[in-house]
């Protein structure tokens, strides 16, 4: 039998989904940024784990609290 989804105990407000849809933009910007530091030869696994884990916090709490 399939598990149905109740509703979220916390709802996000409007105006975070709306910042946490706009993000996308803000994450297409460091992966920029990670590239051309990765360009001149640094060190970018740290940042990039960061990064990684952040979109993945912002796509969960669209997907679970919206």
């Amino acid at each position: 039998m399939a598990e149905e989804k109740g509703l979220p105990v916390v709802k996000l407000p409007e105006e975070v989904k709306v910042k946490l849809g706009t993000m996308e933009r803000d994450i297409a910007g460091a992966r920029r940024g990670i590239a051309a530091l990765k360009s001149m030869g640094m060190e970018t696994r740290a940042l990039e784990d960061r990064l990684e884990w952040a979109e993945g916090v912002r796509k969960t709490l669209l997907k679970e609290f919206s």
